[in-house]
């Protein structure tokens, strides 16, 4: 099994790119907001990250838990406490 919490930015991005497609094609028409990807610093934003995260394996998804999306976004921003 992979070990999720070391995706790589690249990884990250066609994550991101995945979703989108999915979102433009079911979800916008319903006004859902897909966070951004990139903050203003150019930094991933944690809800993005979430989203990555939770999507691995679409549609075979797992169940993971509230300290493994903590550990895993906090690879990239070390600043986040706790995933609420």
């Amino acid at each position: 099994m992979k070990n999720y919490t070391r995706l790589t930015k690249k990884d990250i991005r066609k994550q991101y790119s995945l979703i989108k497609s999915y979102y433009k094609k079911h979800l916008k028409k319903f006004g859902v907001v897909l966070p951004k990807l990139y903050d203003a610093n150019k930094k991933f934003t944690k809800n993005a990250l979430t989203l990555v995260y939770l999507s691995i394996g679409y549609p075979d998804t797992k169940i993971i838990s509230k300290t493994e999306l903590t550990e895993f976004i906090r690879f990239f921003d070390k600043k986040v406490n706790d995933v609420q």
